[in-house]
């Protein structure tokens, strides 16, 4: 009579490894994930394992792979928002690498220095909308440029033209 005993087994050796940096231009990285497909496991989300920095704070987390590059889309929840595709690729002859990757940014930064150096030497177009009353003076908000935030903006105006704001 065999005796059957279910074994979990990691395979570390050969995989891949991934340190992937993820910042948002308002610092808000609360409930924000990866999701990571092309890099040889079922497509799926994973989360970041920290947030660090003060001023300009960074998403952490550290992923293994069968591939030598993976794609990822950084979203919040369950596809609440997303932010751009990224291909993210081992350098050649090695078996890890870390990377720096921040919102609106196509350019994929190897350190945390240059990418804090493109967001420092970037002005962001935007678009912030303030509302005075003899009373109090009120920010309504900060939107970012394109055509969502324009007609966010003519939406508010338009409700304080009617008195509802």
């Amino acid at each position: 009579m065999a005796i059957w005993e279910k074994k979990e087994v990691e395979i570390s050796e050969g995989l891949y490894k991934y340190t992937i940096n993820y910042h948002r231009l308002d610092n808000d990285l609360e409930d924000w994930n990866l999701w990571i497909y092309n890099g040889g496991l079922p497509d799926a989300a994973y989360d970041f394992s920290d947030i660090y920095g003060e001023e300009i704070k960074f998403a952490k987390g550290t992923f293994k792979f069968p591939e030598d590059d993976i794609t990822i889309i950084p979203r919040k929840g369950n596809w609440e928002i997303q932010d751009a595709e990224w291909k993210i690729e081992i350098p050649e002859g090695q078996m890890e690498t870390e990377v720096w990757i921040l919102q609106g940014y196509h350019q994929i930064f190897t350190s945390e220095a240059d990418a804090i150096a493109a967001l420092e030497d970037s002005v962001v177009p935007h678009i912030r909308l303030v509302y005075e009353r003899e009373d109090q003076t009120t920010m309504v908000g900060m939107f970012g440029f394109g055509i969502l935030a324009l007609r966010m903006v003519k939406l508010i105006l338009l409700s304080f033209k009617m008195g509802k704001l």
